[in-house]
């Protein structure tokens, strides 16, 4: 329970190896300085820095005792909660360690949390309107999309991915479901970062050029879909917005038979091809 919470903490390394010694000593949280050094590897100035930096994360809390210094470690749980594992002491000396699952109770703690998760739930709220497929239960979408913003996902990482997966959808396939996409996209607990890194991030109008070099008008062919022919429409808006002048006159060129363009863009030319159907 206790190092697989550590381990999937967002610290840097070092304050992750410090904190993770510190939990090998359980049930007795309070090996000295000493210790610490020669079991993390680290320097004593880095040891100290690495100690006041989790204490101000407060994941840590310490008191002196003697020579050694006595831990105290809490820990953030995916439902608000918070895990405390600390050793008592009896007369003076160690007993077990305790685990106290306890609800926050403090005002400004409740109120610090509430925020948060309405945060969240704005972020969800922003991502959701940019996903294509709304079918799918949306419930199950937020709990995932929350689960990994607490794992430390950045929601622009989770947006960037989704206007990578858009981008590189076939143009036969449907869009996953979003709670599915969601899943798909997590590795257990963790976002998959990697599955977008290599995807090149070219502009709308050589995406439209591509696409029509290819298929020619998406909406002619036999195994074009509504949504298909959706996708194609607000590319083709997206790329006219994007291009230059000179891109769109070379655009309005390259357009297949039927192809739609905005009609406030075919004025560049002087004289428009007639297959070209315009739409407002």
């Amino acid at each position: 329970m206790i190092l697989p919470t550590i381990r999937d903490l967002r610290l840097p390394p070092s304050e992750k190896l410090t904190l993770l010694i510190l939990a090998s000593h359980l049930p007795n949280v309070f090996p000295s300085i000493d210790t610490l050094t020669e079991e993390t590897g680290l320097s004593r100035a880095t040891l100290h820095r690495c100690l006041q930096s989790l204490k101000r994360r407060n994941y840590i809390a310490w008191e002196k005792t003697g020579r050694s210094s006595s831990y105290t470690i809490t820990l953030p749980m995916d439902d608000g909660r918070s895990l405390t594992v600390r050793h008592q002491k009896s007369h003076g000396e160690i007993t077990d360690v305790s685990q106290l699952y306890s609800k926050n109770t403090s005002k400004n703690t409740s109120k610090n949390i509430n925020s948060v998760n309405e945060k969240m739930h704005e972020e969800f709220e922003q991502f959701y309107s940019k996903y294509p497929n709304k079918k799918g239960d949306k419930n199950s979408a937020r709990q995932r999309f929350v689960k990994t913003r607490k794992k430390g996902t950045t929601p622009e990482k989770i947006i960037g991915d989704l206007q990578a997966y858009i981008r590189t959808k076939p143009e036969w396939q449907s869009f996953a479901h979003c709670a599915t996409w969601l899943k798909q996209m997590m590795d257990g607990d963790k976002w998959r970062n990697d599955v977008y890194d290599n995807v090149e991030k070219t502009s709308a109008v050589k995406r439209l050029q591509a696409q029509w070099l290819k298929y020619g008008n998406i909406g002619k062919q036999p195994w074009a879909t509504d949504q298909t022919r959706l996708q194609e429409e607000r590319l083709i808006q997206q790329a006219f917005y994007e291009a230059t002048d000179n891109e769109k006159t070379m655009l309005i060129d390259q357009a297949p038979e039927g192809a739609k363009i905005p009609g406030n863009v075919v004025q560049i030319k002087a004289k428009t091809k007639m297959r070209v159907v315009q739409c407002d």
